[in-house]
């Protein structure tokens, strides 16, 4: 019997859960989640041949957040109740806890554990005066609150770990809150930012875009085996439109803006990725109809025309695309799409940041 994915926006890892746990399905290369006509919610591990080799059930209008390093659990998210994280074992598809924040707070929608598992590390806003948290949470005290640090700016929207390091980086997307400015207007800085920490909370390094730039907000960041991190900024130019600037940074190196002269976008960039053995970076906006890449060295650019895509994320050797019409493409090189004949479990799949 067939079936046929609709796939919806999210992002996506290579995990590092316990062989033993997936040993009788084989290399689970990328997680993801989705809703099956709003009937149940699933979890499922893909291969980069773009195989289901494991499904687990996941309460409805959840939003996977975090896949732990070594053991079969999950941090979900309500749709509902951004204010509360489940932890469930998906092995046994049970509710191990539940984490709550302040109610003066909401989760961003992001989660990362440390590199030995021990802790979780979430990102809260305050709701009013929307500065950033970063809280930390014991996996073997049943996930306790143990310690709670400044994001190290306003509006966090992104955490992620350097590859195996115990450096936190967030993505602070500085004030939302200013009004849209006429072009002939001077722009106010929104003062985003990368914030470098360690687990203890010491900031390391701030990453300040410079000041012709800081009218412009982070949007998504990704980050690559070696430790560099590329990243999306955007500013407001109307009511509806965005320019958007590119730009890569390394811990202790300067920042480098890879193309300011990107045409304006109706939607922000929701998906920033490296290109998996190549000196490139590919993105998507909301609604597009093809995947950008741009060259590392030069900012040059090439497109990739694929109707409705709406996700992309690459392991160490391919790259997965997913359109709203339910379609999953395998990229070879960005010169050779390969349109996967398999049909998937009817499901609007959400990957793992």
């Amino acid at each position: 019997m067939s079936y046929r994915h609709h796939f919806i926006a999210g992002s996506i890892v290579s995990p590092l859960i316990s062989k033993n746990y997936w040993k009788n399905f084989g290399e689970i290369n990328f997680i993801a989640t989705g809703t099956n006509n709003s009937i149940e919610n699933n979890l499922h591990g893909i291969s980069n041949s773009g195989d289901i080799l494991f499904s687990c059930k996941l309460p409805l209008e959840s939003k996977l957040l975090a896949v732990h390093n070594t053991h079969p659990e999950v941090v979900i998210e309500s749709k509902n109740e951004p204010g509360k994280l489940n932890v469930l074992d998906c092995e046994t598809q049970t509710l191990i806890t539940e984490i709550r924040c302040k109610k003066t707070r909401t989760f961003t929608g992001n989660a990362v554990y440390s590199k030995d598992g021990s802790k979780l590390f979430t990102v809260e806003i305050d709701k009013k005066r929307r500065n950033g948290f970063l809280t930390c949470w014991e996996k073997k005290t049943g996930y306790s609150k143990l310690h709670e640090y400044s994001s190290g700016g306003l509006n966090p929207v992104q955490i992620l770990r350097l590859p195996d390091s115990d450096i936190l980086t967030v993505a602070n997307a500085g004030d939302l809150d200013i009004h849209t400015r006429s072009q002939h207007t001077t722009p106010v800085p929104k003062l985003s930012n990368l914030t470098f920490m360690s687990e203890e909370g010491d900031n390391l390094e701030t990453m300040l875009l410079d000041y012709k730039y800081r009218s412009n907000s982070i949007s998504s960041m990704n980050v690559r085996a070696d430790g560099l991190i590329v990243f999306a900024a955007h500013a407001t130019n109307g009511s509806q439109i965005y320019s958007t600037l590119v730009g890569v940074h390394r811990v202790g190196d300067s920042t480098t803006i890879i193309n300011r002269s990107l045409k304006e976008y109706s939607q922000k960039i929701k998906k920033i990725i490296f290109i998996p053995n190549a000196p490139e970076i590919a993105l998507i906006t909301d609604y597009s109809n093809q995947i950008e890449i741009h060259s590392l060295f030069d900012g040059s650019l090439k497109r990739v025309k694929l109707p409705n895509v709406c996700d992309i994320a690459s392991d160490s050797l391919v790259t997965i695309a997913t359109t709203d019409n339910g379609k999953l493409y395998i990229i070879s090189q960005f010169n050779e799409i390969v349109t996967q004949s398999q049909l998937f479990l009817e499901d609007h799949i959400i990957f793992t940041p």
